[in-house]
């Protein structure tokens, strides 16, 4: 099967019939493929698309090599491999096309969806100012040194999952490329010497060993002494270096990193630490991306009246230590999960199930009482906290979801079912009081209150 170009004379071929699929850079070496692959990744409209190339005849240098594996899908030899991969990548989510491509943090975001499990990592490049750039953020249009990654894991976009470097940065212009110098503590020079001295016991007298020496023996400059035996006579004090500007005597020289790029003279405690390391996407992240809604920044309580998983778990730590100092106020914890939800979408379209997803987690929070907040961790978990809440109440929460699902033709037609657990603080030890944990212990539980 042929390549279907882009146009005559482009190196740019389309794959997919009804519509794009993913796009593919045909017959050119390295440095050629390198600038049109962050010529297509910078594509507002298709950047995040996946993007292939044939493999070039000679083998680029190590970070040319670098960059092209980021910024590209992998190396393809035919249309057929390069369709099935592309479709692959689009079935992860139900062939959905919409994704938010306005901002620089939406193209990551959506990419990342995209790509469920691909883990975004720098590349290391002594042409860098930080000497670790992210070439997929300088294609998106955000800066390349990471700074947005930061920024999307305190939003609970991204996680970070693994530290590659820890780097210490120039206060001037952030730059990596640092000397690290001796330098005399008295007058900052660098002329400085390693010296042993000497200190001679009869007049107290300290000076460099050279001063002392004479003849093959030691003899004191200022009282004339001569000097044989160690310890009695004289010692070695712990000075070890000398500066030829101030003459200056000193035991530890002084640390000023000099930078490489802009010539700043700093101490190492005023440099700028950074860290460097391997993020991925978040469920919470993945949710957002296919809703649609990652414009705005995070707060506690999102569009459909969920909370944010963190400030979840946060919430349920600081109910659940308040119920261990005071048992009237207690609480229920309660763990709503679907069930067979793969069998579920083989009988539906992709699109269908991830449109019933959406609804059930856009109609929950319309179900709960007052006071009780909701939140999901996961594509079929969901989790409501319930405070001051009895076994009527919970009950009387899973008899409205249960309704809500014989009600609704979609989920009847599909046969989804659900299954919910419960916790309640007054018939549990909380001994551990963190939200996490207790989520974890409710998860374990084998025990359900509702199979419907």
């Amino acid at each position: 099967m042929q390549f279907s170009k882009w146009g005559d004379g482009s190196n740019l071929c389309v794959l997919g019939e009804d519509r794009l699929e993913g796009l593919v850079i045909t017959h050119l070496e390295s440095a050629v493929l390198l600038e049109a692959a962050m010529t297509q990744r910078s594509d507002p409209r298709y950047g995040i698309y996946p993007l292939y190339a044939t493999r070039p005849r000679q083998q680029p240098d190590e970070i040319t090599s670098a960059v092209l594996d980021h910024l590209l899908d992998g190396y393809v030899e035919t249309a057929e491999a390069a369709g099935t991969a592309a479709r692959t990548l689009w079935s992860g989510i139900a062939q959905q096309t919409d994704l938010p491509i306005d901002t620089p943090d939406a193209r990551l975001l959506s990419y990342l969806t995209l790509r469920r499990g691909y883990q975004l990592a720098p590349v290391r490049d002594w042409r860098s100012r930080e000497l670790y750039r992210y070439p997929l953020l300088e294609a998106f249009g955000a800066s390349a040194d990471g700074e947005l990654l930061g920024l999307l894991q305190q939003r609970g976009m991204l996680r970070r999952t693994g530290l590659i470097e820890r780097l210490r940065l120039c206060p001037a212009c952030q730059g990596a490329h640092l000397l690290f110098v001796d330098a005399c503590p008295n007058c900052h020079g660098l002329e400085i010497e390693a010296d042993e001295s000497i200190h001679c016991f009869t007049c107290g007298h300290v000076a460099s060993q050279r001063a002392f020496s004479l003849a093959g023996g030691l003899q004191c400059p200022n009282c004339r002494a001569r000097l044989r035996h160690i310890g009695t006579e004289y010692d070695r004090p712990l000075e070890h270096h000398h500066c030829k500007r101030c003459a200056e005597r000193f035991t530890e020289a002084e640390v000023i990193t000099h930078c490489g790029i802009c010539e700043h003279e700093s101490r190492p405690e005023l440099l700028i630490t950074r860290e460097v390391g391997r993020y991925e996407i978040t469920e919470y992240g993945r949710i957002r991306v296919l809703n649609q809604d990652i414009s705005t920044p995070l707060v506690s309580v999102e569009r459909n009246g969920s909370l944010h998983p963190q400030v979840f778990e946060q919430l349920l730590g600081w109910q659940s230590e308040i119920a261990a100092q005071h048992p009237e106020c207690h609480f229920t914890l309660l763990h709503i999960q679907l069930e067979h939800l793969e069998e579920t979408g083989s009988r539906l379209t992709p699109e269908a199930a991830s449109r019933l997803l959406r609804m059930l987690s856009e109609r929950l929070p319309s179900l709960v009482r007052p006071g009780d907040v909701c939140t999901r961790t996961q594509s079929a978990d969901f989790w409501v906290l319930m405070p001051q809440a009895d076994p009527t109440a919970t009950k009387a929460l899973i008899e409205q979801l249960q309704a809500l699902f014989e009600a609704s033709d979609e989920l009847r037609a599909a046969n989804l079912r659900f299954s919910a657990r419960a916790l309640e603080s007054g018939h549990t030890s909380l001994t551990e009081t963190s939200g996490n944990a207790l989520m974890q212990k409710l998860a374990e539980q084998s025990e359900e209150v509702l199979h419907a």
